[in-house]
């Protein structure tokens, strides 16, 4: 019994499909071993562990939005300053 090319593309491409979602599911199975090992680790930490972790966290946090305050102020300001130079040169000519 002789394949056709048409069906053979399907076949090779369904393979090649199959190959793609276990290779998703493998990632998938690795990221779950790592997350169950985490969850481990956590367990055995005590109370004061976390709230220790969550402070650090929340220090980290304020932090980023602080420095992202900042540069989003200093981006508003040179962008109202090349507003400001934009109407000087053409109004001002």
């Amino acid at each position: 019994m002789e394949i056709d090319s048409d069906t053979y593309d399907k076949i090779i491409e369904t393979h090649t499909d199959v190959k793609h979602v276990r290779a998703g599911i493998d990632k998938m199975s690795c990221q779950l071993d790592d997350h169950e090992k985490r969850i481990r680790v956590l367990e055995k930490c005590s109370i004061e562990d976390h709230e220790e972790r969550i402070r650090m966290l929340e220090e980290r946090q304020n932090r980023w939005l602080g420095r992202n305050a900042f540069i989003g102020l200093a981006v508003v300001m040179v962008l109202q300053i090349a507003g400001i130079v934009v109407q000087i040169v053409f109004l001002g000519s």
